[in-house]
């Protein structure tokens, strides 16, 4: 409770905000009007949520406190100026002048205390998630892993590290009593980053958090696609539909990650990466695609063809379908293992 009252104090900007404006210049680092004095309309539109209104009520209430954004004509000046080297002359410029094309050239622009400390900082940012993607958004440095991960700014007077989740500032509340906190933010000195160990900690946190989310969405999307299936079975008039069932119910036991959906208008699987479909279109026997199948060794006759890439599987009765499960067991299987293969080697 004491996080959020210190946050009302410090941040004077207007209460009407929209909140994707809100969260824009939140993730920018900026939360007082005095900071948007110094950054020109031109490039305050360039973070995603800022519009024509949320510009309208900034003008308003920076107006109401003897503030106005730059003319574009002295932050051209500014934006050309030379590069600063102490915090202190930062403070009378600003540090986010020219948007950076990526994190080397974010920091090559910074002042020598912020810049050093942001490198370390990014080091030990990139040990605890190697797996991260590293880009700029909203004009700042951010790390990706099943969406933004965590992400570190420099500031007037200080620098910020970005932890994007307020139930990991929660968590690590006691480990965090000495900084001063903004939101899903950590505020410390230009010349003092955060101890590698605390960093690790966060990420990780954040890494289990995003994991946790995307796990969840997929199982959610998993089990909204399968009972589409169910549903389009229920609803399939077909000469064949007992002999599609089975051949749907085979295919799936053979591996628990091997997903289904309703694609091209047929029951279609997927395992990293489409796999095989039904062309319902045919009345009078089962026809199943293996989209590349021509990758598969099948030496049973079971898969048909000699297209470049597709190859294709008939099946003229149920007992037919019993006769051919083996080998389309074995068909299937060996292409879990082939895109496992694949994607080992990316």
């Amino acid at each position: 409770m004491k996080t959020k009252r210190r946050e009302r104090r410090e941040s004077d900007l207007p209460v009407g905000l929209a909140k994707p404006a809100q969260r824009a210049l939140a993730a920018a680092g900026y939360w007082r009007l005095e900071q948007l004095a110094n950054l020109g309309e031109a490039e305050l539109k360039q973070l995603h949520g800022i519009g024509p209104k949320a510009l309208d009520e900034l003008r308003r209430a920076m107006s109401a406190k003897g503030l106005s954004f730059p003319a574009e004509q002295k932050r051209q000046s500014v934006m050309t100026s030379k590069r600063v080297n102490t915090t202190q002359e930062v403070d009378e410029l600003d540090v986010m002048s020219a948007p950076a094309r990526n994190i080397d050239d974010y920091l090559a622009a910074l002042p020598d205390d912020a810049r050093i400390t942001l490198e370390i900082l990014r080091k030990a940012i990139k040990i605890a998630a190697p797996k991260a993607a590293e880009v700029i958004s909203y004009q700042i440095p951010t790390y990706t892993y099943h969406g933004h991960l965590v992400g570190f700014a420099a500031s007037k007077n200080h620098c910020t590290f970005h932890i994007m989740s307020t139930a990991v500032l929660r968590a690590h509340a006691a480990e965090l009593k000495h900084y001063d906190l903004n939101k899903a933010s950590i505020r410390f000195p230009a010349d003092k980053p955060p101890p590698a160990a605390l960093v690790k900690r966060l990420v990780k946190a954040r890494i289990a958090e995003n994991e946790a989310r995307a796990k969840h969405k997929s199982e959610s999307k998993v089990a909204n696609d399968t009972e589409k299936v169910n549903e389009f079975m229920r609803k399939l008039r077909h000469p064949f539909k007992a002999e599609v069932q089975a051949v749907r119910e085979i295919i799936l036991n053979v591996n628990k990650h091997i997903t289904e959906e309703i694609k091209w208008n047929a029951p279609s699987f997927s395992y990293k990466g489409y796999m095989a479909t039904f062309n319902l279109w045919a009345k009078e026997h089962v026809h199943l695609i293996f989209h590349n199948g021509a990758i598969l060794h099948d030496k049973s006759g079971l898969l048909q063809g000699d297209y470049p890439d597709r190859r294709m599987v008939y099946f003229s009765s149920m007992e037919d379908v019993n006769s051919k499960r083996a080998v389309l067991e074995k068909a299937v299987k060996e292409w879990v293992k082939v895109m496992n293969r694949m994607h080992q080697l990316d």
